[in-house]
């Protein structure tokens, strides 16, 4: 049977298209695959993932987007108070690839309705980046003994901040809302796929989702040509 001339059998009637089940047998380039109905079972461990994949991006955008601007909005109404710097200085940290990141690391006290507080915040977000320049900037700019207003939480004043305004940094975070669109694009593709291409040629368990019949034939026909022109690269084509 050659490859391009395949058709889904008139007689099979298990799907909305009347299409059972195509053949693929390719023998030149070594694939043997099937495309068939997808069934609730194909659809299982892509929807699976797709959802952790969604549920991992949300976190991370919460925690690193949308907290530090709710903060940021309610420091706005924050009374205000005079602090002491007592510690300020650049912090360096090594990941595990050996890259490094600078910090920039604060401790001041304050009083607060006849109380002494020591907080350690300097914005709503604080992480490192690999610029070394602005971190020690910062330590220029509240050097130790220097007084520095900040801006109290009243029902939590343990909690303050020295800058309630949104820097560069808190913008890009906000890049992490591709891991939910990645995961709901998934999602949808794999709960509204009507195909499914498998067989050896895909390796062992592993399955392809496509929504029309069409573009399952003109992916087995891409990875054909893909596969013949790789053994003939490797001097493997079959005379």
């Amino acid at each position: 049977m050659r490859f391009d001339e395949c058709r889904p059998p008139a007689q099979k009637d298990s799907s909305p298209s009347g299409i059972g089940f195509t053949s693929i047998g390719t023998g030149d380039a070594g694939i043997d695959a099937v495309i068939r109905p997808a069934e609730l079972r194909d659809r299982i461990f892509p929807m699976i993932f797709a959802g952790i994949f969604s549920a991992i991006g949300c976190m991370l955008l919460w925690f690193l987007a949308v907290q530090p601007m709710i903060i940021r909005e309610h420091a706005k109404s924050w009374p205000s108070a005079q602090a002491i710097v007592e510690s300020s200085h650049v912090t360096t940290h090594r990941g595990s690839k050996g890259n490094i990141t600078y910090g920039f690391d604060i401790l001041y006290r304050y009083n607060f309705n006849g109380m002494p507080y020591h907080s350690t915040h300097y914005g709503a977000l604080d992480c490192s980046s690999p610029d070394y320049s602005s971190a020690e900037r910062l330590t220029h700019q509240y050097p130790v003994g220097s007084s520095v207003m900040v801006y109290i939480n009243p029902t939590d004043p343990s909690y303050s901040l020295v800058n309630r305004e949104a820097t560069a940094r808190d913008y890009w975070v906000w890049a992490f809302l591709l891991f939910p669109a990645a995961g709901i694009f998934v999602f949808r593709s794999a709960l509204t796929a009507q195909y499914v291409v498998t067989g050896s040629g895909y390796g062992r368990g592993r399955i392809q989702l496509y929504n029309t019949l069409e573009d399952a034939q003109k992916a087995l026909a891409q990875r054909k040509a893909m596969i013949i022109k790789l053994k003939r690269m490797l001097g493997m084509d079959e005379k």
